[in-house]
Formats: C-alpha cells, structure tokens, sequence
C-alpha cells in the first residue's frame, strides 16, 4: 500500500506525489498523514505553476515539464490521483467559458500521457481504471455481470425511443438521469429526476 515503507532490496522509497489543488481539503488531509509519519512526499497543483512539477525527457527530441520545479517522473514512488475542476464556472462572456473547458482538456491530454507512463506504479484512483469504472455505462453493465439488481435501463437521445421505453412501464413514468454531471455557468443543475411522456415529448429536441 501506499503507507508502507519500501524494503525490496534496500531501496529508499523516492517519493510519493499527490496530484490536486493544495487547497482541496482532502489533499491537506492525505499531506498532513504522509508528514506525520514520515514519508516524502510532494504535491502536484496544476491550477499553482509554483506548486511541485514534474518532468520527464521522453525521448532526444521531446520533454515534457509541469510545473516551475522539476520532480522526475522516474523518482515517483506511488501517486494519488485527486483532479477535480475548478469550482468556479466562468459566467462572464462565452470566450471566458470555452476558455475554462479549453484549458481543463490540455490538463487532461497532459495527465492522461503522464497517467499511462505511471500505469504500473502503485496508484489510488489509477486514471485508466477511474475512467472506466466512473462510466454509468461500465457500471450498470457490471452491477448486473455481478448479481446486482439493475434497473431497466435505456441509453439514448431518441425521444420517440424513450417514449416507447416509458408505456412499457407499469406507471409510465421514469428516472432520467444524465451520464455525467450537469452545472451551467448561472448555477442551474441538472438533477435525477421522475418524469413522465408529457416531458418526453415536450423536450424531445432537448433530449437528441
């Protein structure tokens, strides 16, 4: 586990980085226990240039470096993986909003190369497995593969295949629910919600 000291071969573990924002009190939680025990350890805040970087030479003709100060990737031990966006959702001009998503995908194409090349290190919340297993897909899929009761459930943005869905009910009415989280720039949520034929049909454009 990550809270064992390494004694394979007499190598002194390196380190162990945390990846998220020095702010998120769940990072200060894990630093503080690391500290506290003894082990080395850095965090790496992408949304805090200042904060510990990484860096490695992947080939002669290509490097890559995160952050002002260099941690190679080869002196990493095990890393958390702990990456959440930024709470604040710019609600200024459109710009200001692409923007936002703009720079969370250059984070992301950048965390996914560096979470393949750490693939074998030991890992919480390993970016290849995170992403598979944080599919509502995937997960309804092995929920029932696993003796789970699931749901009758339909994936889809065909209003008229939804409706049809609906009258096969006993009640005619449903859970709708999006595969991943809804927060528009003004504060409004999309909430799991019961609804019925009437919204289907009202908001079958919505809904394609």
């Amino acid at each position: 586990t990550l809270m064992e000291r390494s004694t394979d071969n007499d190598r002194i573990l390196n380190v162990i980085i945390l990846v998220g924002a020095e702010s998120d009190p769940h990072v200060r939680s894990v630093a503080e226990a690391l500290s506290r025990d003894g082990f080395p350890f850095s965090i790496v805040d992408c949304l805090n240039v200042a904060s510990t970087g990484l860096c490695c030479e992947i080939s002669e003709s290509l490097a890559l470096q995160v952050g002002d100060h260099c941690l190679p990737v080869n002196d990493i031990d095990a890393i958390w993986w702990r990456i959440k966006p930024k709470f604040v959702v710019p609600g200024g001009s459109v710009e200001d909003i692409y923007h936002y998503h703009f720079e969370a995908r250059e984070w992301n194409h950048t965390w996914d190369y560096i979470g393949n090349l750490l693939d074998q290190t030991p890992s919480i919340n390993n970016r290849r497995a995170a992403a598979r297993a944080n599919n509502k897909i995937f997960q309804l899929q092995q929920a029932k593969a696993y003796g789970f009761l699931t749901p009758r459930t339909l994936v889809t943005n065909n209003a008229e295949r939804a409706v049809s869905f609906s009258k096969t009910l006993p009640d005619k009415r449903l859970i709708f629910k999006t595969l991943s989280a809804y927060m528009s720039p003004t504060g409004s949520l999309c909430y799991t919600t019961i609804i019925d034929e009437s919204f289907l049909i009202k908001n079958s454009l919505q809904l394609a």
